[in-house]
């Protein structure tokens, strides 16, 4: 699905920097509702990032063009975040700019349940907030790297399973983040697309979760959650 939106901080472009509020409203609502760039191919939803330490003066200016954005277009906002604090700092704000956060996607949130001592606990209010918690680096040797090495499928189970008994098994979402390509490393190694269907599934299937629930992770979440 094609995705309109911005990076954290250090990659914005210089004239996010010097926009307002509404000219970066405009700029998303182009996109959204009429094409990404000369393509005429609309975007589904806003895709942004915040920084680790919190989110900054221009992630703020944003995040409000978002939330804008996405009350006129009903478009999802999936967000980067690799920390429990600006997490919640985030659905504080869109809160506050008058967002429901049941539109909001927490993209890489088992890194904060993997690294943090109360990660898991601050994703479970996050869910409790109504928003959805991506689970989408399953299988990927990238994010072992990032993990001491750790990113066994068992590791995802049991953090599915934590948010099903909490009563959140319709605000899961489940990917890999694999396959893409980094042009500015020449080492990058491109990895399959496959580990969902060819590897997670079938541990998952063994560790008890129904079909019922995978049909949900693979189905009914996603188009719940990204559709407008």
């Amino acid at each position: 699905m094609m995705v309109t939106g911005f990076y954290w901080d250090p990659y914005l472009p210089d004239w996010v920097r010097a926009a307002s509020v509404q000219e970066i409203t405009d700029w998303l609502l182009e996109e959204l509702n009429y094409g990404v760039g000369e393509t005429r191919v609309r975007a589904g939803f806003i895709k942004l990032s915040q920084s680790w330490g919190g989110i900054t003066a221009d992630e703020m200016k944003v995040l409000e063009a978002a939330c804008a954005a996405s009350l006129k277009t009903g478009a999802s906002i999936a967000s980067h975040i690799l920390s429990s604090g600006t997490a919640l700092a985030v659905i504080d704000a869109l809160e506050g700019f008058g967002c429901d956060p049941h539109r909001f996607i927490w993209v890489h949130a088992p890194y904060t349940a993997f690294t943090e001592a109360d990660g898991m606990d601050a994703i479970l209010e996050a869910a409790g907030r109504g928003a959805y918690i991506s689970d989408d680096f399953i299988g990927s040797n990238f994010w072992a790297d990032w993990l001491s090495g750790h990113n066994e499928n068992s590791r995802h189970i049991e953090f599915i399973q934590t948010l099903v008994d909490a009563g959140y098994e319709n605000q899961i979402i489940i990917g890999s983040d694999t396959g893409w390509f980094d042009p500015g490393n020449p080492d990058f190694v491109i990895e399959p697309y496959d580990q969902i269907m060819t590897s997670f599934l079938p541990d998952a299937r063994a560790a008890g979760f129904s079909e019922r629930l995978i049909y949900k992770l693979l189905h009914t979440n996603p188009w719940d959650a990204y559709s407008r």
